[in-house]
């Protein structure tokens, strides 16, 4: 918007996000730019704890979470065990498609629990090997490493482990394991993962985000609040029951969800010339 500060550090925050009162499009796309005299200043989504890498208009907004761990000392006792619970709102949702349910360890049995629209889901894998040896670089297939997709629609997920025989069999090269919903492209097992993983790693995540929960054909309805009534711009429903989002014509680009953000690209290249 005009007038609003439009960068959190190094991060772009572009409207309907933003950073001050009336620079946002409501309370659910507030940025809080956290300031420190120490380091670079880090943008955290509106009033949770969850840092904010990178926001797209094409409906995707990049995050650090924290993963699950359970590990144990030599004979078998259990010496710390994290389950991180990491909630969004309901206009933000685990992205299907760019990330995966991930657990690393000789010794795991990985649960992830998804809430969202009324509904819940449980999936989860298991991964186990008797020697490091074992296992394949990039390969996560069951041994030291197993994957599987997430379902659409979660905007609250549980990471939790459990253990059959508490490391002690492969305690000498595998004490701990670890379980995390991952952006898939950013993370590349390898037997190394089985040791330098630890309890206190973030690791990048997509959500995926949609304006209020209704329809197009609703939104329309209701001038005040539709989002893509700036010239140029139309609103499609990328996810059916989540919501709307606003894209520029065809011929234009910019930000659909500003007055005058979709700019014809002829208008752009003679500008440029």
């Amino acid at each position: 918007m005009p007038g609003c500060q439009d960068h959190c550090g190094n991060v772009s925050i572009p409207f309907p996000f933003g950073i001050t009162e009336g620079c946002y499009l409501n309370e659910q796309f507030f940025i809080n730019c956290t300031n420190s005299s120490t380091s670079v200043p880090q943008p955290v989504l509106h009033n949770s704890t969850i840092n904010v890498t990178e926001i797209s208009l094409e409906g995707q907004v990049h995050l650090m979470q924290d993963i699950a761990s359970d590990c144990y000392n030599k004979n078998g006792s259990l010496l710390n065990k994290k389950s991180p619970w990491i909630e969004l709102s309901d206009r933000f949702t685990f992205s299907s498609t760019a990330n995966k349910f991930i657990a690393v360890g000789c010794d795991a049995v990985a649960i992830v629990y998804g809430f969202g629209q009324n509904r819940s889901y449980t999936t989860g894998c298991v991964s186990f090997c008797d020697y490091k040896e074992d296992v394949i670089d990039g390969s996560c297939s069951g041994i030291g490493c197993c994957q599987t997709d997430i379902p659409p629609g979660a905007w609250n997920i549980n990471v939790s482990l459990a253990s059959v025989n508490n490391h002690t069999k492969v305690w000498g090269f595998n004490p701990c394991s670890y379980a995390f919903v991952v952006e898939e492209k950013a993370f590349n097992f390898s037997a190394d993962s089985l040791t330098n993983l630890s309890d206190d790693l973030s690791l990048p995540v997509v959500a995926d985000w949609t304006i209020e929960e209704v329809s197009c054909d609703v939104a329309q309805r209701n001038t005040t609040s539709y989002a893509c009534s700036g010239k140029n711009s139309h609103c499609y429903e990328p996810f059916k029951g989540l919501g709307y989002r606003c894209s520029c014509n065809q011929g234009y680009e910019g930000n659909p969800y500003l007055p005058d953000g979709c700019q014809g690209m002829c208008e752009n290249f003679v500008k440029l010339v």
